[in-house]
């Protein structure tokens, strides 16, 4: 991490920096080894030292005295989970900075340091250190208190000294009162009248354990009074909530010190200094540091799906294609088929599951397109229903004549499936346990449209509900929650509804939770209804047909280059076989005209498929393209026009999907040529 980072978390925690330098406070960000992560302007201002001298340098290296001074510990502290809060009146300062209102009180800043843990979960991933300038706070009161001693050594003193007092009483943005023994305010400055007593409310009179707004807090300040009264000396301080009778609540530090010959012989000075904003902008650094390490989580999530992906599906293409080979070339009754079709499904479910990890991450490539929901629900809840456990029974409320969706086929039954295995694992031992499933049309209006962050209009509402136990709120708010589900206590298994989650609002739709009046509850899935017409449904003749064109496979994976030789080559098709994009381009520089199509591997190291189809380009014209992707986030349905790829294939590949988009996209190059006049 670095002070200009581009990651959404960063950004927000910059925004409770700029927070900060509103406020005038310093802040400092160090991680688990005490290195500065992130330093404010404040920072550079009052010591020198730019961001660049000093981020990632161990703090005890940039404030040596900090070890001298036995400061440490407090850091140590923060990190195993307790904030720190260093006063000026017992620690003087945190570290030693020139202070601008210095005069003949010495030259360093008087300051009140605090140190806040930073939590990513229940973990503490580091400290934020904020330092804030009290010097001159600290020497007014060290100015009251002189002047409260010199009241009685004579009467001119004590005039002069009361005009003194009543100077600073006066004119602080601080509030002050003098309070009797039993906490009744006589005397309010102009600010405590404000802040405490509100417009035409007189606070003098009224009782300042009154104006504390919670229990706690009250008798926390009544035994800070006491302690004054009895013993006359010294100063008690606390933070506390007060409640004003009109107005918000506003939180203050209190400093409550004993005040000679005033108000009888037990008066004591209250001063209350407002920590509202800072607590507020204290809230907001939390929340950003919450909000950057869960964007880190989950770049780091989508970036290990990425790659477990791509690698995982070339094995599964691998496995798929010389199964179907095989499967191809034995007889019906074969005895080895009932073996290879165990392993040609274990390997489809395998991709299924890889389809999941990256749908969670919502960097699934996939291909949408408008499909009939109820038959695609009903097909799903078929699946569901032979592995419901005994006793739950799943029934179905789903029209003929329900509409269309644009949607990945895949995906959606994925989501019905978890969200009804989930509805019945909810269910548990529960006899006469029903799932219930549902489709139905609705309309979203503009203001849940806007509570949901989608598009007002027509949509699917997909229900799944069962008759089991209700969700308290805190089920209900992390019910999506890839690592909470409280039916399985703790073992972190609900990947399977964080990705319906995550597929649904890739669609444009949204999800919601609630609990039944009866017994149980309800996830409804909203998906926008398609006004479009549907796709022509494809002809099984069509997708097996060979040919005799001339086709260049480009794969760095050895034997998936050979599985899709070999595929083609079954069905007639010449083909050859390049290791990599600089033999391909090898190979077409020294044949220009010898191939009618290029199928390109993706991700390829020194250049992407996409790059490499524009560099064939470059050579040889308009050759058509067919791009093979196991995960990638530059090739989607709806970029293909952009890079000029004719189209692409998902791994793991099917040797029948292969053969049906080879011959598909061949057809239809012939067929724009044969219109353009082109032999």
């Amino acid at each position: 991490m670095n002070a200009g980072g581009g990651i959404v978390g960063v950004d927000r925690l910059l925004a409770g920096t700029q927070l900060c330098e509103y406020l005038g406070i310093g802040l400092m960000v160090l991680d688990r080894r005490l290195r500065i992560v992130l330093w404010n302007r404040w920072m550079t201002e009052h010591t020198g030292l730019q961001p660049d001298d000093v981020l990632g340098r161990p703090l005890a290296q940039v404030f040596p005295e900090l070890r001298q001074r036995g400061r440490l510990n407090h850091f140590a502290a923060a990190l195993a989970g307790e904030a720190q809060v260093l006063s000026a009146r017992l620690h003087k300062y945190l570290v030693r900075l020139p202070a601008a209102y210095a005069g003949e009180h010495g030259e360093h800043m008087w300051q009140t340091a605090r140190l806040l843990p930073l939590r990513e979960g229940d973990d503490v991933t580091g400290v934020v250190v904020l330092i804030e300038d009290v010097t001159e706070r600290h020497h007014r009161e060290r100015e009251l208190l002189e002047l409260v001693q010199r009241v009685e050594t004579s009467k001119e003193e004590i005039a002069r000294s009361e005009r003194r007092f009543r100077g600073v009483f006066e004119t602080t943005s601080d509030l002050m009162a003098v309070l009797d023994g039993g906490g009744t305010i006589h005397i309010a400055n102009p600010t405590a009248q404000k802040r405490l007593g509100g417009p035409g409310a007189d606070l003098v009179g009224s009782n300042l354990l009154g104006l504390v707004g919670d229990p706690q807090g009250r008798e926390l300040v009544r035994e800070a009074l006491a302690q004054v009264v009895a013993t006359k000396e010294g100063s008690r301080s606390l933070e506390a909530w007060f409640n004003p009778p009109a107005g918000e609540e506003i939180l203050l530090e209190v400093s409550l010190q004993p005040l000679p010959g005033q108000v009888g012989e037990n008066a004591v000075l209250f001063q209350g200094h407002d920590l509202t904003e800072k607590r507020k902008m204290e809230a907001a650094l939390r929340a950003a540091e919450e909000q950057f390490w869960l964007s880190q989580k989950a770049d780091a999530v989508a970036l290990l799906a990425g790659g477990v992906a791509h690698d995982f599906n070339n094995m599964l293409s691998i496995i798929l294609g010389f199964t179907e080979l095989t499967l191809q070339s034995l007889p019906e009754d074969d005895p080895n088929r009932p073996n290879l079709d165990e392993i040609k499904q274990a390997a489809t479910r395998a991709g299924e599951i890889t389809s999941q990890l990256l749908a969670f991450t919502g960097r699934r490539p996939g291909e949408r397109q408008p499909l009939e929901i109820a038959p695609l629900v009903r097909t799903a809840a078929e699946l569901v229903s032979r592995s419901l456990p005994e006793g739950v029974k799943l029934e179905e409320d789903v029209g003929d004549d329900v509409g269309l969706v644009l949607a990945d086929r895949a995906q959606l039954e994925q989501v019905v499936v978890n969200l009804c295995l989930n509805a019945a694992a909810a269910l548990g031992s529960k006899q006469e346990g029903i799932v219930r499933i549902s489709v139905e049309r609705c309309q979203v209006g503009d203001e849940e449209a806007g509570r949901q962050g989608v598009a007002p209009g027509p949509y699917f509402r997909l229900c799944v509900a069962n008759n089991g136990e209700s969700l308290d709120d805190e089920a209900i708010k992390r019910f999506f929650d890839p690592y909470y589900d409280p039916r399985l206590k703790g073992r972190g298994r609900n990947l399977g509804l964080a990705a319906s989650h995550g597929i649904v609002k890739s669609h444009g739709g949204f999800s919601t939770v609630s609990s039944l009046d009866g017994a149980g509850y309800a996830v409804c899935a909203y998906l926008p209804v398609y006004e479009g017409a549907a796709l022509p449904q494809e002809r099984e003749a069509e997708r097996s047909r060979g040919g005799t064109e001339r086709i260049l496979v480009v794969d760095d994976e050895p034997v998936l280059a050979r599985l899709h030789k070999e595929v083609l080559a079954s069905l007639g098709y010449r083909v050859s076989v390049a290791l990599g994009p600089q033999e391909a381009l090898r190979m077409v520089e020294s044949e220009p005209d010898g191939f009618d199509l290029m199928v390109l591997d993706m991700s390829m190291p020194g250049m992407t498929g996409d790059v490499l189809a524009m560099n064939i380009r470059r050579l040889v014209g308009d050759v058509p393209v067919i791009l093979c992707t196991g995960y990638s986030e530059r090739i989607t349905a709806g970029k293909l026009e952009d890079m000029q790829v004719n189209a692409y294939l998902t791994k793991p590949i099917r040797a029948k999907e292969l053969a049906r988009t080879v011959r598909m996209v061949l057809d239809q190059v012939s067929t724009k040529a044969g219109e353009a006049g082109i032999v």
